[in-house]
């Protein structure tokens, strides 16, 4: 291997997972980024649903543009703080997705669009709403393999394209739960906790919507409602 092969490498796997993780006992946050990268990965398909599954249009640039858009968009008081949340997260979401998943296109003529909802392939629907009949809604989710479920919260929904694309590539830009690392078990329910964590996946990789509730009384833990379904 080359010099620069090793770099990328490091890049990959130490420099990049180190920058996600709190600084705090950032080792198993490491080890947490590098499976999601492989995972997502591993769950891509060939074939990319098309944006007919999503509904309502909230913004639409260029990539280009995507400063000045983010600027305008925590600007604005009007719009709900968990889109600007992503909007703040998503140039280094996306160019992280771009990097893990080699994709290469004509940057000038690359182009955004932000949806509220779509329909995934389990016939859920995930909603970014900052209103919903009254109510926020922003779905919670989960990307599964063999072997272990991630949990996410889905902050955008959106859909790129650009001149030497196939295909519109279409993803979720997720804010990561993390398990608490405790032996103690509460009602059966895993037990989460909100990283700091933002990364864009593909559309395809989320398996369906779950319900995660906040614990009373805990600052920032939660648990996966398992007796709903």
């Amino acid at each position: 291997m080359s010099t620069e092969t090793y770099e990328t490498l490091h890049k990959k796997s130490v420099k990049t997972p180190y920058r996600m993780t709190n600084k705090r006992n950032y080792v198993p946050q490491m080890l947490t980024t590098v499976r999601r990268q492989y995972l997502a990965l591993k769950q891509k398909k060939p074939t990319i649903r098309r944006s007919s599954g999503f509904r309502n249009l909230l913004w639409e640039f260029k990539f280009t543009e995507i400063e000045t858009t983010v600027s305008k968009i925590k600007q604005d008081t009007d719009i709900h703080h968990l889109y600007k949340e992503g909007f703040d997260n998503l140039h280094a979401g996306f160019e992280e997705f771009l990097t893990e998943n080699e994709l290469e296109y004509d940057y000038e003529s690359g182009h955004f669009k932000i949806y509220s909802s779509v329909a995934v392939e389990s016939t859920d629907i995930i909603r970014t709403a900052g209103t919903f009949y009254g109510n926020e809604w922003f779905s919670d989710v989960v990307v599964s393999s063999e072997e272990t479920a991630w949990y996410g919260k889905a902050l955008l929904l959106l859909e790129f394209s650009a001149k030497g694309l196939k295909e519109p590539v279409n993803l979720a830009l997720l804010r990561w739960y993390e398990e608490v690392q405790e032996e103690e078990i509460i009602y059966d329910c895993p037990r989460l906790w909100l990283t700091d964590q933002y990364t864009c996946v593909y559309l395809d990789s989320v398996d369906m919507s779950v319900h995660i509730i906040p614990r009373n009384n805990c600052e920032n833990e939660y648990f996966v409602n398992t007796y709903i379904f």
